[in-house]
């Protein structure tokens, strides 16, 4: 029956182009351990159409990290907005000062440098806060339990993986399947 299909209702090429593809680096040591290394993932579809990560959480159906990821969103950029508003009032107040002579001066002076100073904590704070509810691993797992369910429901093996293998001793290839 499936060979009756054509192109677009195939299975295998259904399949790769829905699946979801979670861009990151790992790095495995010769005993097999996978480590992922910190970097800003980016999702897609396996045709290649890109994904904002409140897509992809959409897309693998967890609202629950949805909205998790909204917050964290939001409040990364309430701090940034915070911090800039201090550093601005700050700026402010400093140039306030030229103008100002004697204790006026020093008093706009020192308390523009303190509102500059407090501004840069929320702004660094919220500039390496990570919008993500959830380790890079666990996106990754997230991504496979998606995948997983789209191959049950188009009738593919669950489980099939290609890795390639580089060791001292020599190298290859490994491909597993799981029916």
């Amino acid at each position: 029956m499936l060979a009756a299909l054509s192109a677009a209702e195939d299975p295998v090429e259904a399949y790769d182009a829905q699946r979801v593809v979670v861009d990151t680096v790992f790095v495995t040591d010769e005993a097999g351990g996978r480590e992922i290394v910190p970097k800003r993932p980016s999702f897609r579809t396996g045709d290649g159409r890109p994904m904002t990560p409140a897509a992809f959480y959409g897309y693998v159906d967890r609202p629950d990290l949805l909205d998790a990821f909204l917050q964290k969103k939001t409040r990364k950029r309430t701090l940034i907005g915070v911090g800039l508003g201090f550093v601005v009032g700050g700026t402010g107040l400093v140039l306030g000062s030229i103008a100002a002579e004697g204790r006026t001066n020093a008093a706009l002076l020192g308390s523009g440098v303190g509102l500059i100073a407090a501004g840069l904590v929320p702004v660094g704070i919220g500039g390496f806060m990570s919008p993500h509810p959830v380790s890079g691993e666990v996106l990754l797992n997230v991504a496979k339990d998606k995948n997983t369910r789209l191959r049950r429901d188009f009738g593919l093996p669950v489980e099939l993986s290609f890795e390639p293998v580089a060791r001292r001793s020599g190298g290859g290839a490994r491909l597993s399947g799981r029916f």
